[in-house]
Parts: C-alpha cells; structure tokens; sequence
C-alpha cells in the first residue's frame, strides 16, 4: 500500500540576485530538510500505526474468545484493561474496529479518550457527529490500503484519521480494519516553527495536514494547484524539487517536495 502524503518545504526569495548567488545552496537545504521533515512525520505515522494494529489484534483476540459478539458483557468487560491504557495515550484520541459483514462494515469496538476530548470541551458523541458529517476513510482500509483523512473542524479539534486493513481470510480479503483518530496537534506541532522556510504537509489529493498556519489544515485547505505540489502528486519520483515564480505576488520560489515511501 502507498502512502501518497507529501511533505513541501518552500523557501521564498523575491530577488533575482539572491536566487542566483545562494540558489544552490538553498536548493540543497531544502531537499534535506524536507527529506528529513518527511523521514520524521513517517516515523510518527509509523508509531501510530504499529500501537493501532497491536491495539486492534488484542480486540480481535478478545472477541473471538466471547463468540464473536460485540455486544456480549464478558467482551466488553474484557476490554476494560484495553480502556485503561488507551487512555494514557497522548497521540489518539479513538480507535474502532470493524469487521466486513457482506456489503456492510460492522462495528467490532470503539475506544474514546474522553480525557483529551475534554481539553476541547467536547464528548464523546462528537465524534459520532463527525462521523457523519465527514466520513472517514474505511473504504480504504478494506480494500487494503493505508489511508490518511483530515477530518478537522475548524473552532472545535484538529483530527487526522488513519485508516489500516487489520486481518485478512485465506483468500486474502481484509476482513477487519482500524480507524484511529489522531490529534492533529501531534503532527502539526513539528511544523510551527521552520525559520526562514514554508514548510507543509499535504495529502494525496493535495489537502493540507499541517502548517505553519494551523488553520489552514482545520480549514482543509486545498493546495493541489500550487505547483510544487502538482509536482509532488504526479511525479514518479519519490523526492524532487523546481523553481517557479508566483503567479500572484510575483516572487521566485525554491521548492521541494519529499513523498511517503511505499508501505510494506
């Protein structure tokens, strides 16, 4: 599965002469630094993912052992030490499992850490309305793939949701799969301060994730046209950089774009 997020660093300069004398030297501190900034975001995602999975197969194992009920009492008492620990947890604000069943995907479990949506004055049935209002990415988790949603709302809390194929039948169907809620504050707190650089992450189809202006990634901010991002989704290439004049304030920028490596 591919994680298609790209991370964009962009250094502006508005003069010809700078461009000319110090445009290598930026050009190479960009590539690293965004390299590096994407190397690190990876290392987060990755963190997430693995206590996700390792979360979730303790679920399964702890349904198939009460018959499969998800309503079963002895199930959902089993899951109160689960409870205990994902509520120490700083980095995921919910966890759900679902299983396919038919053409419909089924709620296995839920886990909410109220605590950290009490730092938001919200409840757990937030989410529930989130839910709805914007839907998370589970398609994507059942057909096998790694996916990533901002499902943040701007005045209420900043949520990255990340979608994970769980377990698979003999024929190599999935049939469980994980959604976890992320604070989007985790991810965006590494890119609030970035010096003289524009730093960002977008996913695949250009949204912004993270800002040095949060409430770009709260509004959903859409930079597909920008075209050192244009770029970064289309490219072939795993890293790459250009120079481009903005159309609008005229100013030369010195871009780099570094996206996710394939997903094992």
């Amino acid at each position: 599965s591919r994680y298609q997020t790209a991370l964009i660093p962009i250094i502006l300069t508005s003069s010809d002469l700078i461009r000319d004398v110090f445009g290598k030297r930026e050009e190479d501190a960009n590539r690293s630094q965004s390299q590096t900034r994407s190397a690190q975001i990876e290392a987060i995602l990755r963190n997430i993912q693995e206590k996700s999975s390792t979360l979730g197969t303790i679920i399964l194992q702890r349904y198939a052992a009460n018959g499969n009920s998800p309503t079963s009492e002895t199930f959902l008492k089993s899951l109160d030490d689960i409870k205990f620990i994902f509520n120490k947890e700083t980095d995921l604000i919910a966890l759900k499992v679902y299983y396919r069943d038919g053409g419909k995907f089924t709620l296995v479990a839920s886990l909410v850490n109220q605590d950290s949506l009490k730092n938001y004055n919200l409840k757990p049935s937030y989410l529930d309305t989130l839910e709805k209002l914007i839907k998370p990415p589970i398609k994507n988790a059942f057909a096998g793939e790694i996916a990533t949603k901002n499902r943040s709302v701007a005045g209420k809390i900043g949520i990255l949701t990340l979608a994970l194929p769980l377990a698979k039948n003999n024929t190599g169907q999935v049939t469980h799969a994980i959604l976890a809620d992320i604070s989007l504050a985790r991810i965006q707190q590494s890119f609030r301060n970035t010096g003289e650089r524009i730093i960002y992450l977008v996913d695949k189809a250009g949204i912004v994730l993270a800002h040095p202006q949060e409430k770009l990634a709260l509004k959903h901010t859409n930079y597909a046209k920008v075209p050192v991002v244009k770029l970064a989704l289309s490219s072939p290439m795993a890293q790459g950089q250009l120079r481009y004049q903005d159309a609008a304030t005229t100013e030369f920028n010195i871009a780099a774009f570094s996206r996710y490596r394939d997903w094992e």
